[in-house]
């Protein structure tokens, strides 16, 4: 995420962000408008930087 030093996965299709390891289809997992807003942030792409890999 931009302004913040913290990376994460996320799924374009449903939106769904894994704060740790891989996807996995059951928790540790939130969907992206929930993560953003723990940051006071709105659930826009531009805010989030997507890395090589």
């Amino acid at each position: 995420m931009k302004e913040r030093d913290d990376t994460f996965m996320v799924c374009k299709e449903c939106d769904t962000v894994w704060e740790d390891g891989d996807p996995v289809a059951k928790a540790p997992y939130v969907i992206l408008e929930e993560y953003m807003a723990r940051f006071g942030k709105s659930q826009l792409w531009t805010n989030l930087e997507q890395l090589e890999g």
